[in-house]
Formats: structure tokens, sequence, C-alpha cells
């Protein structure tokens, strides 16, 4: 078993960007990822509203359910929603603005009806 530690969301994000999937672990990476973002949550939001790049956000993308199902946070969806909205490949956008449709399943119903007219 390959031994995975980053300092940041941004170095994971780069490792999956950049090695192959046959050199690690899938369930192992996003179990890191996973704690890497709920260990410091305030700062995992801040990252999705102020820093991460569009290609950064795509990976990002695989590990949101992830958190939603550790913590269904409503500020956390809005604010990578709105980050979703800013991607510039409008095809990327719809995808993610898709799947984002999925994640309303994690809340309550009389939140998910707020959520989706956000």
């Amino acid at each position: 078993m390959t031994d995975l530690k980053f300092s940041s969301i941004r170095e994971a994000l780069h490792f999956r960007m950049t090695v192959s999937e046959d050199h690690y672990f899938d369930v192992e990476y996003f179990d890191v990822l996973l704690d890497l973002c709920l260990k410091d949550f305030k700062s995992t939001m801040d990252f999705v509203s102020n820093e991460i790049t569009d290609e950064e956000l795509y990976y990002f993308n695989e590990i949101v359910q992830f958190i939603l199902e550790k913590d269904p946070n409503m500020d956390f969806l809005t604010r990578y929603k709105d980050r979703v909205n800013l991607v510039k490949n409008e095809e990327e956008r719809a995808e993610l603005l898709e799947d984002i449709k999925d994640y309303y399943g994690y809340f309550p119903p009389e939140i998910q009806q707020s959520l989706k007219k956000c």
C-alpha cells in the first residue's frame, strides 16, 4: 500500500491530475483527501470559494459527495455551486451543475427545496 500524505488540498488534487491511477489506490487517495478537506472545513470552503482553478475544481468534484455524506453543509454546497457557475468551459460547467443536482439528496427535504432555489 502506498503511503499518501499531502500538505494541502491543492497538492492532493495535483497528484490526482498528474499521476496515473495505476500508481495509487483510489480508496486510499479519496480517504486521505476527505480527511484533508474535513480537517479544517473552513479552509476547505475558502479554498473552493477563492483559490481553486477550473481544472482543480473538475477533480475536486470527485470528493464533494463524500464531503456531503460526512457533513451535509448547505453553506459548503452553496459556495461550491457559486464557484462552479464561474467555470469558463460551458460543457464542464454544465456537467458539474448536473452533479450538484444529485448532491441535494444529502439534505433533508425542506433544505433541498431551498437549495434548488439558490
